[in-house]
């Protein structure tokens, strides 16, 4: 795993390399969604492939690097738009850390340029959309991708409420992350991420007032510290359409990890005690053990993950299953308990059935109908309502089955009476 060599490599500890290893593995929702989310899942991958090269070529300027580096950069960018933020904040910090250093700047030229030239060359060969029009249709893939993403209306429910995807508040992926990864990963990233800020400060005062260039660490430091603060404003200033929780931001959980582990790291150098060192790798240890048991235990509806500051209250006021991936289970059910040859079912929300059907023996597939719920035999819903929907098999159906993570019903089908 590369996130485990970028730990290992930057903070000279396998111990450490191999406890953000299990932090990934461990961490419910990320864990689930890496079976069937191709998007997210997929970016926050290429993310840490990015940030890995980028790392190595800190370390080591050979042009081999900046041509891998330049590699990443384009598939980051290509697999979604917000690729744009980290690598144009790598830009700009590169850049400017020179910038007061002309004889130093002349030797990273070179190394510039083919950043650039590769760029170019490879979002081009990598993009067939470009190859007729390249600069246009550039602008034109950018335009569609972000109108497409902010005409999507949703519901969320949000703090006990239905809220149009378009009037979310601004904290609405900030609640999301905090509620959503393990307490002790929030623990360690929130007094990591105090222990940031302070060095960020530091770093910047030194480097701003005297020109003393960054070292290694200390650049790949602070990419990471204002790739995961940019992201966050960005998405909150100019993303009207919010939906999904924040996994349209899974990409920055490889930094959340990372500045968790730099507070660990920290601690351990800091405090002589061993006392206090051993009762931070039992809160760990413990943790870890509560959150592979949980897994285990509601496999595999490890989306619908709480950490325990918030899971009473949250189970009961948030978005649950998002994704459908309950609606498979619901389907079995069904086809096990109802003999009959043709079998009329609809989805109660906006989660459609067909790829849970299409998952389906052939045999079985061909039983089930899907109808409009007026005249639907069963009626599933995973609690994921449409805007202005009648929910009105409440009162000419009956409950049927459910499915519960931690006694709260993540989806119910309901039968028609008689």
């Amino acid at each position: 795993m590369l996130f485990y060599v970028i730990i290992k490599k930057r903070f000279n500890s396998y111990f450490l390399g191999i406890t953000s290893s299990l932090f990934f593995i461990l961490s419910p929702r990320i864990y689930a969604e890496s079976f069937y989310n191709s998007r997210d899942i997929f970016f926050m991958s290429l993310f840490i492939y990015y940030i890995y090269f980028l790392y190595r070529f800190l370390n080591n300027r050979k042009k081999s690097n900046v041509i891998l580096l330049s590699f990443f950069s384009v598939l980051l960018i290509n697999s979604k738009i917000l690729g744009i933020i980290p690598v144009s904040i790598f830009c700009f910090l590169y850049i400017t850390n020179y910038l007061d250093q002309y004889s130093k700047f002349k030797k990273e030229f070179v190394l510039v340029g083919l950043y650039i030239i590769f760029g170019i060359f490879f979002i081009y060969i990598l993009w067939p959309y470009l190859w007729s029009d390249p600069i246009k249709n550039l602008y034109y893939a950018f335009k569609n991708i972000l109108e497409i993403h902010e005409s999507i209306r949703l519901l969320n429910y949000y703090f006990g409420e239905y809220i149009s995807s378009n009037l979310m508040p601004w904290h609405y992926r900030i609640v999301w992350f905090i509620i959503t990864i393990p307490s002790i990963i929030i623990i360690l990233f929130i007094l990591g991420l105090g222990l940031s800020i302070y060095e960020t400060i530091k770093i910047l005062g030194t480097h701003l007032n005297k020109g003393v260039l960054l070292n290694n660490n200390q650049f790949f430091d602070l990419f990471l510290f204002f790739t995961f603060i940019f992201s966050f404003f960005i998405v909150v200033k100019f993303n009207v359409s919010q939906f999904g929780g924040w996994r349209h931001l899974y990409y920055l959980y490889p930094i959340a990890i990372y500045i968790s582990i730099k507070f660990i790291n920290y601690f351990h150098n800091k405090i002589k005690s061993k006392k206090y060192i051993n009762f931070l790798t039992f809160l760990i240890i413990l943790n870890l053990s509560y959150t592979g048991y949980w897994s285990i235990k509601n496999h595999p509806y490890q989306y619908v993950f709480f950490n325990i500051f918030s899971q009473k209250y949250s189970l009961n006021n948030f978005d649950l299953d998002w994704w459908g991936l309950s609606n498979k289970n619901i389907l079995d059910k069904i086809l096990e308990k109802d003999k009959n040859k043709i079998i009329t079912v609809c989805p109660g929300s906006f989660t459609s059935l067909k790829p849970n059907i299409l998952v389906l023996e052939q045999k079985n597939r061909l039983r089930i109908i899907s109808s409009d719920c007026a005249n639907a035999k069963y009626i599933i819903d995973n609690k994921m309502r449409r805007i202005n929907q009648d929910r009105f098999w409440e009162e000419k159906y009956n409950k049927y089955y459910e499915i519960l993570v931690d006694g709260v019903a993540i989806n119910t089908v309901y039968k028609r009476k008689n």
